[in-house]
């Protein structure tokens, strides 16, 4: 039942029970839509969408002073008003409840006439929970205060009419697909979003061939022309169909006589913009991930990713999940992960369980690093999830202190990949000896040995202490004593090269001048001093057999 309502007026007040009037039809002389600004020419109603309802005169001439508009279930039993929906207010709308919405003019708090009024207003509404019809009404009052009424009668989706917000990545399928669909079928699939491009891909399609260039079953694909499909298309073909909307809105059709069936097709829809995933990193660490991740990614893409930081930085990137389809054969497909530093590039698809640690690990060698993501029509995956950090790598340094401290950058947290750096330890003084002492040392080695002497080739220590050159790494805990190196000079070179991969917490090492009087031979660097006596490290490897044997003898 309408409810009763005062509306008020410049031209007067009028304060009637609109339920005992009898309004006459306005359907020639008003008119009351319904509109969605993609959805249109569809007016099927769905929930949680927001539709303009409009109201306004379609004879010149004609003047309104109020009107009130209402929207109800078509059903006598009693609702919710959140099963109804929502009126928001618009321009020149009073909202009186969620059902109810009343015009009155702007200017009705003013001493002025206002009933040469032109009607043309609209309010927002958003059903939810649709189960029935819903009826508009309004009841409007001309400036000669004759009431006239106008509704109409929205309904929400039923039948094989679907709906599909592509705001969100999603697939659609042929009935039974990848068995054969039925027979006698029509369905229509529309798919909108009210801000962006819609994208269409097939990754299969087989239906009944054409006859004498008729299609017996078929889909059409409507934007803003129409493509009528039947057949089949190989893998290789699929590629063609590939569809872009510009409107906002774009319907599939599928219809089938009642002879030959097949498998059907199977197409995806999202709205992502290739250059949406573009985009330059200036902070010193982020995470990156794929469109969409951890959900599959989308068709057509081609994402760079850019990470630019000061000249003065190095970029350490680690892969924390990757999920790219590759080829039975190992081979990446046209989906792949590009890692680009240089003159340096990696390409990897594939899953990250299938990768060593190591492997899932880039160290840059600039401070510029580009991460470029392709994908075809065919496959997705989750896609990846890249983690980055920075920092500024090791720089060449002298001391001319007499006694000091030296270490790896960072220490004693992780050294930087890809380091060459020299520590020139340069004194002043020349009396007495040049002492550098290691407290800690931890390198990349095979096995994580302490090794000496080419054994070391992957990341190392080399000291330069007159004419010879030293070079140490691996894990020396507990052996640092053995690390010891005297000098009759005022300098010793120390430098440290990493490759890669790997990294460890480095080396600390101290030095001082000892100013005396040498009054016996030193030992070498090869040599440990322990009061008068003086024992030689000689590097021997046996195995253990010989090693007994040479114990024993």
């Amino acid at each position: 039942m309408t409810p009763m309502y005062s509306v008020t007026t410049n031209c007067g007040t009028v304060v009637t029970n609109l339920s005992t009037i009898q309004p006459r039809d306005g359907s020639q002389i008003f008119e009351l839509i319904v509109e969605h600004s993609v959805l249109d020419p569809y007016i099927d109603i769905l929930p949680n969408i927001t539709y303009r309802v409009i109201l306004r005169t379609t004879i010149p001439g004609i003047k309104v002073s109020g009107f009130l508009l209402e929207i109800k279930e078509n059903e006598t039993s009693s609702t919710s008003l959140s099963d109804i929906g929502t009126l928001m207010k618009d321009s020149n709308m009073t909202v009186v409840d969620d059902q109810t919405a009343m015009f009155l003019s702007k200017n009705s708090s003013r001493q002025e006439t206002v009933c040469d009024m032109y009607l043309e207003s609209s309010v927002m509404w958003t059903p939810r929970n649709l189960k029935r019809c819903h009826s508009l009404s309004a009841v409007l009052i001309t400036n000669e205060s004759i009431f006239y009424t106008v509704s109409v009668n929205v309904c929400r989706a039923s039948g094989k009419r679907n709906y599909f917000l592509a705001d969100i990545r999603g697939d659609i399928e042929s009935p039974g697909f990848p068995q054969l669909y039925p027979d006698n079928y029509n369905a229509t699939y529309i798919i909108f979003s009210i801000h962006k491009l819609i994208h269409l891909q097939f990754q299969s399609f087989n239906l009944e061939s054409s006859y004498r260039g008729m299609c017996f079953d078929a889909v059409s694909v409507i934007s803003d022309k129409t493509d009528i499909l039947c057949g089949a298309f190989q893998t290789e073909e699929l590629e063609k169909l590939y569809f872009v909307s510009v409107t906002g809105k774009l319907a599939v059709t599928f219809s089938t006589d009642n002879k030959i069936g097949h498998s059907g097709f199977r197409f995806i829809y999202f709205t992502v913009e290739k250059h949406e995933c573009n985009k330059t990193l200036t902070l010193t660490n982020d995470n990156i991930t794929s469109i969409a991740y951890p959900k599959l990614y989308f068709p057509w893409m081609y994402c760079v990713i850019s990470i630019r930081l000061p000249s003065e930085f190095r970029i350490q990137l680690t892969i924390k999940d990757m999920d790219i389809p590759m080829k039975t054969n190992g081979e990446c497909l046209n989906d792949s992960l590009q890692i680009i530093s240089g003159d340096s590039s990696d390409t990897l698809c594939g899953n990250s369980s299938e990768y060593s640690s190591g492997q899932l690990f880039y160290q840059s060698s600039l401070s510029a690093v580009d991460i470029i993501f392709t994908s075809d029509y065919l496959h997705e995956g989750r896609g990846f999830w890249i983690e980055y950090s920075s920092h500024v790598p090791c720089s060449n340094k002298t001391f001319v202190n007499t006694s000091g401290n030296v270490y790896s950058d960072n220490y004693p947290n992780k050294y930087s990949n890809n380091q060459d750096c020299f520590y020139s330890i340069q004194l002043s003084e020349t009396n007495g000896l040049l002492e550098l002492v290691f407290e800690s040392f931890y390198t990349e080695a095979v096995n994580d040995a302490f090794l000496r002497g080419d054994l070391c080739n992957l990341d190392y220590l080399e000291i330069y202490i007159d004419d010879k050159v030293e070079r140490i790494c691996g894990q020396w805990k507990g052996q640092e004593h053995t690390l010891s190196f005297r000098t009759e000079t005022n300098r010793i070179m120390l430098r440290f090269v990493t490759n890669d991969r790997v990294t460890r917490s480095g080396f600390f090492a101290t030095w001082q001048n000892i100013l005396q009087n040498i009054t016996s031979p030193q030992c070498s660097s090869t040599w440990i001093e322990r009061e008068e006596y003086s024992f030689e490290i000689v590097r021997n490897p046996l195995t253990w057999e010989e090693s007994q044997n040479d114990c024993q003898t």
